[in-house]
């Protein structure tokens, strides 16, 4: 899967790369988050410039970079708030749920990454399939609610 972005490459003197996607990696950060596969493979260029320019250009970015870069900017925006409302609301959230059904696997495999302490998920997975497979009995234990997320992707033959 991916998908095709408006992104602003940007190589400066602290080597940092902009996606312009409202995140941005130093060049230790994307060392450590590049995907297996060659850079060259999972975006449609190579920017190999290294001279302070700024490039426009249209590239395919992997919707697991994206999501990640967002996923990094919404655990920035929403601090140490308990309130699941706020979480949500947050701009970076948003935008995951603005990636629409693709965000779908992506989240499930987020749940398995958090294991025992999951993420609040559960709004963006309801707003994004109109499905709740959490029982009243679940609610409250996120990892009961995280299972019956999984188990609702296995069913609808989700992969992630």
């Amino acid at each position: 899967m991916s998908t095709t972005a408006q992104a602003l490459f940007r190589i400066d003197a602290s080597a940092s790369l902009d996606f312009g996607l409202g995140f941005s990696k130093s060049e230790s950060e994307i060392e450590d988050s590049v995907p297996p596969e060659p850079l060259s493979q999972a975006c449609s260029f190579m920017l190999l410039s290294y001279n302070g320019n700024v490039f426009y250009d249209e590239i395919d970015l992997p919707d697991q970079v994206i999501f990640n870069g967002f996923l990094d900017n919404w655990h920035k925006e929403r601090g140490a708030t308990s309130s699941i409302t706020e979480m949500a609301m947050c701009p970076s959230y948003q935008k995951i749920i603005g990636m629409g059904r693709k965000a779908v696997p992506l989240i499930l495999h987020q749940l398995i990454i958090e294991e025992e302490e999951p993420d609040v998920w559960f709004w963006a997975l309801c707003a994004l399939t109109s499905a709740d497979p959490v029982t009243d009995e679940m609610r409250g234990d996120f990892s009961k609610m995280a299972e019956a997320w999984l188990n609702w992707g296995r069913a609808k033959q989700y992969v992630w």
